[in-house]
């Protein structure tokens, strides 16, 4: 952890500019305003408490956990689906070819060994 006094270093003690100081409380004040915790909903504990209920039901089995899929955001992906590309293959149906990966070139040889006098 770096200490905050070298991220303030290079700010002078200037007074800042009063415009900017207005500005500065104006918007603190426009987005101040009182915090009621209860707005806001804690979905963790929630996915908590049924992981504890399920392996309290099973009373020590092992409990396979349901996955849900996300959904598709129409966007392409590098991402290979493992098993369906070897449900495919054992099917016989052909997947496009990868593209070959380009010559590596040798590694230099080792200098040897310089002997002690």
């Amino acid at each position: 952890v770096n200490k905050a006094a070298n991220y303030f270093r290079d700010v002078g003690n200037d007074k800042p500019d009063a415009d900017l100081l207005d500005l500065a409380e104006t918007l603190i004040a426009k987005k101040s305003g009182e915090f009621d915790a209860s707005d806001y909903h804690n979905h963790y504990i929630d996915a908590l408490k049924r992981v504890i209920a399920k392996k309290a039901k099973a009373k020590g089995k092992r409990v396979l956990e349901d996955v849900e899929e996300p959904a598709d955001t129409g966007r392409g992906s590098n991402v290979i689906d493992l098993m369906a590309a070897l449900k495919a293959s054992v099917d016989g149906k052909k997947t496009a070819p990868a593209k070959a990966a380009p010559a590596k070139k040798a590694p230099a040889k080792k200098a040897p060994a310089r002997k002690r006098a």
